[in-house]
């Protein structure tokens, strides 16, 4: 799943950000048991709920991403897995790819590029 699909974004030159509302030591802490030690070095930002001032559903840590990368929206694609990460991309102009999950399986992602049960099925 995850990791493969990194690797191969990796390989392919795909530039890694991370958008996310819960705190850095929460991504640490996950991040670390599921892509092991050095996992922060698969991305060039990573930007958590504490950077910015609103969490999604609003925009922020996407446009903090954005400016991190300095690139524009048209430029990203979004993977989310809820309807508050799909709202806070589009705001912020990105499309967005959502992976299905059984925690948001009843939010609404009429709004989505594409709708995916894994990330595997994204190819480039």
């Amino acid at each position: 799943g995850v990791r493969a699909w990194l690797a191969g974004a990796r390989r392919r030159g795909q530039r890694l950000a991370i958008a996310t509302t819960t705190s850095h030591g929460n991504i640490d802490a996950l991040l670390s048991v599921a892509l092991g030690l050095g996992w922060a070095d698969l991305f060039e930002a990573i930007v958590a709920g504490d950077d910015v001032p609103r969490k999604k559903p609003a925009p922020d840590v996407y446009l903090e991403v954005l400016a991190r990368l300095g690139l524009g929206p048209a430029d990203c694609i979004a993977v989310e897995d809820s309807g508050n990460g799909l709202a806070a991309a589009a705001r912020a102009g990105i499309p967005v790819v959502i992976t299905r999950s059984t925690y948001f399986s009843d939010d609404d992602f009429a709004e989505a590029l594409l709708v995916v049960d894994d990330l595997s099925e994204i190819d480039d």
